[in-house]
């Protein structure tokens, strides 16, 4: 079970369902793999009462289940991951606006890579809905107990396969059998036993911002530079930035071709680009990316997830989440294409 659990965490997955009776000790399993997450907001719903772990507070807003997934849903976009744990909940969770909404948070998780919201559900009867059981990974308790029983019955059934097989051996061929030889039994006795490998159903990775494109990061060595480079994955953007767009946000247009709104803007300089980034993540209640506090000294900072200012050449910036400008590395990534 803790095994199953920890790589659910892992590998991102949207939903798991855990079937158990020992919540505390499921809990703590769950607190152990969300260590490994530098950032992260979790949450435990039960019964009409939503708690923050982070400081064990009570949500006010969030006292049943929808108002819960509400609040929590739109907050998938941002980088901090976000994870929800349902205690008990069968009969909220069924109803039919819950059971929509899981749905879509679901797909939405699927579709798009970099939403950060995921549901646990621990419930005493694996009484998965019918809607959700094929979108859902499963955990059952009882039958890890079952599977541990198996494991040990078959490691004592094997251990008494290799003391007959070497006894037969010294009898009939009179050898002494090394390290070696016993790990060649072993392996024979393993032979016979089937492996299953279940594909991974291929997802189509879809961007979370309207006009935007995934690129799928990966390693190359940049035409100005003799060293490999790695990329994360990004999204960016299909169309030049509009004259109604920037309109919207900065409020004003300061383009020399106007005459049609959907044109691109131009006439602006970079520190302007920098404070239209902000405001687009502003928009979207992301972190703004560039701390623009000290832009009339010609000094630009970063912000980073964890509340530090850092200079643009130290800057993690798979820490930040906001719009911005991409790196020369970037850039020559996703215009070759990837």
């Amino acid at each position: 079970m803790k095994e199953k659990i920890l790589n659910f965490l892992s590998e991102g997955k949207p939903l798991l369902w855990i079937k158990g009776q020992n919540f505390h000790e499921i809990e703590n399993i769950i607190v152990e793999g969300l260590n490994t997450f530098e950032n992260k907001k979790y949450y435990v719903y039960e019964k009409g009462t939503t708690i923050n772990r982070q400081n064990n507070s009570v949500e006010v807003g969030m006292g049943n289940l929808f108002t819960t997934l509400d609040e929590l849903y739109p907050q998938g976009i941002r980088k901090i991951p976000i994870f929800l744990l349902i205690k008990d909940s069968l009969a909220e969770i069924i109803d039919e606006n819950n059971l929509e909404y899981i749905k879509e948070i679901v797909e939405t998780k699927t579709a798009n890579p970099k939403y950060n919201f995921t549901l646990i559900v621990v419930d005493q009867q694996n009484t998965v809905p019918e809607d959700l059981k094929d979108i859902t990974s499963l955990v059952d308790e009882d039958e890890q107990k079952n599977t541990n029983e198996m494991a040990l019955k078959k490691a004592i059934l094997d251990i008494t396969k290799i003391e007959k097989i070497e006894l037969d051996l010294a009898k009939l061929e009179k050898i002494e059998l090394d390290l070696d030889s016993i790990e060649r039994i072993v392996q024979s006795l393993k032979d016979d036993i089937k492996k299953i490998t279940v594909g991974d159903k291929p997802v189509e990775l879809k961007p979370t911002f309207e006009d935007m494109v995934f690129v799928k990061g990966g390693k190359y060595q940049p035409s100005f530079t003799d060293e490999e480079k790695e990329v994360s994955n990004l999204e960016v953007c299909k169309y030049l930035t509009t004259q109604k767009l920037w309109q919207e946000l900065i409020g004003n247009n300061p383009a020399n071709f106007k005459g049609d709104e959907n044109r691109p803007i131009e006439y602006i300089s970079w520190w302007h680009a920098l404070e239209f980034c902000n405001r687009l993540s502003e928009k979207y209640g992301l972190r703004p990316v560039y701390n623009l506090g000290k832009s009339d000294q010609g000094l630009l900072m970063i912000n980073q997830l964890d509340g530090s200012v850092v200079y643009p050449d130290i800057a993690d910036f798979n820490k930040t989440e906001g719009f911005r400008l991409p790196t020369e590395v970037e850039w020559e990534w996703f215009a070759r294409g990837g």
